[in-house]
Protein backbone atom coordinates (compact mmCIF):
# COMPACT_ATOMS: atom_id res chain seq x y z
CA UNK A 1 0.00 0.00 0.00
CA UNK A 2 1.42 3.16 -1.23
CA UNK A 3 0.73 5.55 1.69
CA UNK A 4 0.25 9.38 1.67
CA UNK A 5 3.19 11.51 2.93
CA UNK A 6 0.62 13.01 4.97
CA UNK A 7 -0.02 9.92 6.62
CA UNK A 8 1.31 8.33 10.00
CA UNK A 9 2.90 11.73 10.98
CA UNK A 10 5.87 12.17 13.41
CA UNK A 11 4.17 15.03 15.11
CA UNK A 12 0.44 13.73 14.49
CA UNK A 13 -2.78 15.96 16.47
CA UNK A 14 -5.71 13.40 14.58
CA UNK A 15 -6.41 10.18 14.28
CA UNK A 16 -8.00 8.82 11.35
CA UNK A 17 -11.30 6.15 12.15
CA UNK A 18 -13.24 3.93 9.43
CA UNK A 19 -12.24 3.86 5.77
CA UNK A 20 -9.02 2.45 3.86
CA UNK A 21 -6.75 4.76 6.07
CA UNK A 22 -8.16 3.67 9.69
CA UNK A 23 -6.02 3.61 12.59
CA UNK A 24 -3.42 6.14 10.95
CA UNK A 25 -2.18 9.19 12.67
CA UNK A 26 -1.53 12.65 10.80
CA UNK A 27 -1.59 16.39 11.13
CA UNK A 28 -3.94 18.99 10.39
CA UNK A 29 -3.62 22.67 10.20
CA UNK A 30 -7.22 23.53 10.86
CA UNK A 31 -10.44 21.35 12.26
CA UNK A 32 -11.91 20.95 8.68
CA UNK A 33 -12.08 18.14 6.28
CA UNK A 34 -9.08 16.43 5.46
CA UNK A 35 -8.67 15.40 1.82
CA UNK A 36 -5.86 12.69 1.55
CA UNK A 37 -4.43 10.60 -0.97
CA UNK A 38 -3.10 6.62 -1.02
CA UNK A 39 -2.72 4.44 -3.50
CA UNK A 40 -3.45 7.17 -6.50
CA UNK A 41 -7.34 7.68 -4.52
CA UNK A 42 -8.12 10.53 -2.06
CA UNK A 43 -10.33 10.12 0.76
CA UNK A 44 -11.76 12.39 2.69
CA UNK A 45 -12.21 12.34 6.73
CA UNK A 46 -14.39 15.13 8.98
CA UNK A 47 -13.17 15.52 12.60
CA UNK A 48 -15.51 14.15 14.91
CA UNK A 49 -14.73 16.36 17.73
CA UNK A 50 -13.92 14.22 20.35
CA UNK A 51 -10.44 12.69 21.82
CA UNK A 52 -9.49 9.19 20.89
CA UNK A 53 -9.64 6.56 23.41
CA UNK A 54 -6.73 4.59 22.10
CA UNK A 55 -4.62 7.77 21.14
CA UNK A 56 -6.01 10.13 24.05
CA UNK A 57 -4.26 13.25 22.94
CA UNK A 58 -5.58 13.22 19.44
CA UNK A 59 -8.54 14.38 17.97
CA UNK A 60 -10.79 12.07 15.74
CA UNK A 61 -11.31 12.28 12.19
CA UNK A 62 -13.71 10.00 10.70
CA UNK A 63 -14.80 8.77 7.02
CA UNK A 64 -16.76 10.59 5.06
CA UNK A 65 -17.47 8.67 1.61
CA UNK A 66 -19.73 11.37 0.67
CA UNK A 67 -17.31 14.24 0.64
CA UNK A 68 -15.95 15.52 -2.55
CA UNK A 69 -12.67 17.18 -3.36
CA UNK A 70 -13.00 20.15 -5.34
CA UNK A 71 -11.74 20.32 -8.82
Amino acid sequence: MEQSKFVDHPDPNVVLRGGPLDGRRTRVHNWSTAFLESDGRMYAYRPLGELDTEYPTLNVYVFDDGAQADA
